[in-house]
């Protein structure tokens, strides 16, 4: 009788110590799920980005190239293709890549060069254009969303851009042709204009300088120019 109740207790310590294997294993378990990191969302196209000329100013007959930023969010199989609108008469344009694909969770933007080819007979100036990325659905490529970025090429003049800086200064980037000599020039008006040189520089073989304005936080408004000695 004895040995019955020994062989019964120990059976009932064995079950209660398995049962407290069980509530920490299941524990454990549940410790384990809430600690899985979450999956990004599915990669979708946020938006597309054109920067400046990589060459000053070209002459007709010539090309313009420019960097052309497209965004993302989420992670996964992302194809981007990329167009043109707005060109001129006579202009054409190539992607390279014309394509862009996304895998995995990174990276979240990718970068290619549209090079715009101009005929001799092109019309000096300013011509305005358009890059269009569109997101596609990599299965059967039908298109699923859209994003736009208007910039500007000049064709055998210069031109004044001006990038807000973090400190609130200004730099003024001045395109001309490479290895230009040019005049940086300001005015406090353009109605009634006294432009006054304040900077001398010459183009590097990219046909652009830099000028690091001051701090113009309090500053009245200001017009750029760049003139030929």
């Amino acid at each position: 009788m004895k040995s019955n109740q020994s062989e019964l207790s120990t059976l009932r310590n064995s079950v209660r110590r398995g049962a407290s294997r069980l509530v920490v294993l299941a524990a454990l378990g549940l410790a384990g799920l809430l600690a899985t990191p979450q999956a990004r969302a599915s990669s979708t196209l946020t938006s597309v980005s054109v920067g400046e000329q990589l060459i000053g100013v070209v002459n007709p007959g010539g090309t313009a190239s420019f960097p052309v930023t497209v965004t993302r969010t989420g992670a996964g199989r992302l194809d981007v293709e990329l167009s043109i609108s707005g060109l001129p008469a006579g202009a054409t344009a190539t992607f390279l890549p014309a394509q862009v694909t996304f895998t995995g969770n990174k990276p979240d933007s990718q970068t290619a060069i549209v090079t715009i080819t101009t005929p001799a007979s092109f019309a000096r100036g300013r011509s305005c254009f358009s890059v269009i990325a569109t997101e596609l659905d990599h299965n059967d490529h039908h298109p699923i969303k859209t994003a736009t970025a208007a910039n500007a090429m000049y064709v055998g003049v210069g031109h004044v851009c001006l990038t807000k800086m973090p400190d609130s200064t200004f730099r003024v980037g001045c395109a001309g042709a490479p290895g230009e000599l040019l005049l940086l020039q300001s005015s406090p008006s353009i109605i009634a204009p006294v432009w006054t040189t304040i900077a001398t520089n010459t183009t590097d073989a990219s046909g652009w300088f830099t000028w690091q304005a001051p701090d113009t936080t309090n500053s009245q408004c200001r017009f750029y120019r760049t003139v030929k000695p």
